[in-house]
């Protein structure tokens, strides 16, 4: 009825606010916490609304369980999900105990039509979220592949510059013990001084990187 309608309504007009405020104003974990929070009074007051069990409502209990695993992570999504299973064994208590009092639809056809309908749009949210976490993940694995690629490069170009002044530097300090006139000597000497400082500055830019 209308009251179902104003609580869909209500639900749009704060996903879109929220969404507005993490889009365009970056606050992000704010909106987390709103759409979680949202979410959870509208879907069990929609549960209320739309007979408990009897009604499509449970079905989305899911999609809202899947998004928790999907947008939060660590202690806070543990918390949550034992939030969600505690609200589903009160839901289910309150059902057992009090089966009247829930709104119940005006005939069968009207119910099935609402289960059905709702199954296949529910099952539509699901899908989008799936599909996102898919992409999410796709787009994780190109970036630690492309990362990883970077990686092989960066130390296959530094191995061969490392190599090339410290070539130098074992040549021509080998050179130094063989009988030489003081000219090649002071040029090995330039040789190595030269290579050592380039060195230097390599592993230096090396640590800042």
């Amino acid at each position: 009825g209308v009251w179902l309608s104003l609580a869909t309504l209500l639900g749009f007009v704060l996903m879109l606010f929220i969404y507005w405020l993490s889009r365009f104003r970056g606050k992000f974990l704010a909106g987390k916490w709103m759409v979680t929070l949202v979410l959870f009074i509208i879907l069990d007051f929609l549960w209320y609304l739309n007979s408990g069990s009897a009604g499509p409502i449970l079905y989305i209990f899911i999609v809202y369980y899947s998004m928790l695993i999907f947008i939060w992570e660590g202690k806070t999504r543990r918390i949550l999900m034992v939030f969600f299973f505690i609200n589903l064994c009160i839901l289910g208590w309150i059902e057992y105990k009090n089966p009247g009092e829930l709104v119940n639809y005006k005939s069968e056809l009207s119910r099935i039509i609402d289960i059905y309908s709702s199954l296949a749009l529910y099952a539509l949210i699901a899908t989008a979220l799936l599909i996102a976490a898919r992409n999410v993940f796709l787009k994780a694995l190109e970036k630690a592949q492309h990362s990883d690629r970077l990686k092989s490069a960066f130390l296959a170009n530094m191995s061969h510059e490392i190599r090339t002044p410290m070539n130098s530097i074992l040549g021509f300090s080998q050179l130094l013990d063989e009988d030489i006139s003081s000219e090649e000597r002071k040029r090995y000497v330039r040789i190595i001084s030269e290579n050592s400082i380039y060195l230097l500055q390599l592993i230096e830019d090396i640590i800042d990187i």
